[in-house]
């Protein structure tokens, strides 16, 4: 598979079978196909992050503030997508229901994450310099907490995508989708 000299960060794989690949700006999903007697197999990448536009004119890449993808967590119970960015930034893909959509729900910056820690729990800017790891919750572990983000310190931030932070129990988590990314506890 050619990958136009994109060094690949991270290489993730869900539950259906789909491939995910962090390199430099972008998120990619390897599309494969088994070959036919007329035809070979077929694998290729696709680039889920940059619009049809970018790739045809690289100058408006340049204009807009493009954070490398470091890592990549994937939560197969829930369907959800998680990447870090080499910045802190934390951008949350919704799988749909059946694992086989993406669409891009919400993204965090460090300094908003920052913001709001600060704003309920009044942690000092040194514990929050910069986010190192993101893991994935399953929901056999939490029905509601669904992100754990670790900083330069070894901080333990938690996420939710459930926009109440008071959550009705028991959450069907085929019907309920991410519409946010909020801090749940530090």
């Amino acid at each position: 598979m050619v990958t136009n000299d994109t060094q690949v960060q991270n290489v993730v794989g869900t539950k259906e079978g789909r491939i995910f690949l962090a390199g430099h700006d972008s998120l990619f999903e390897v599309l494969y196909q088994t070959g036919n007697w007329f035809r070979g197999p077929k694998c290729e990448k696709q680039n889920l992050s940059k619009n049809y536009l970018s790739s045809f004119i690289p100058a408006i890449s340049f204009l807009s503030n493009v954070e490398e993808i470091r890592l990549i967590s994937v939560d197969d119970t829930r369907h959800y997508l998680y990447t870090l960015g080499d910045k802190g930034t934390i951008e949350v893909y919704d799988l749909g229901a059946d694992g086989l959509k993406l669409e891009r729900k919400k993204s965090s910056s460090l300094l908003d994450i920052r913001r709001e820690i600060r704003s309920t729990c009044g942690v000092e800017d040194e514990f929050l310099a910069g986010i190192v790891a993101i893991n994935a919750i399953p929901s056999t572990r939490s029905q509601y907490v669904c992100l754990e983000a670790v900083t330069t310190k070894g901080m333990r931030i938690y996420f939710t995508v459930y926009p109440n932070l008071v959550p009705n129990y028991p959450i069907e988590q085929q019907d309920a989708r991410a519409s946010t990314l909020l801090k749940f506890m530090v």
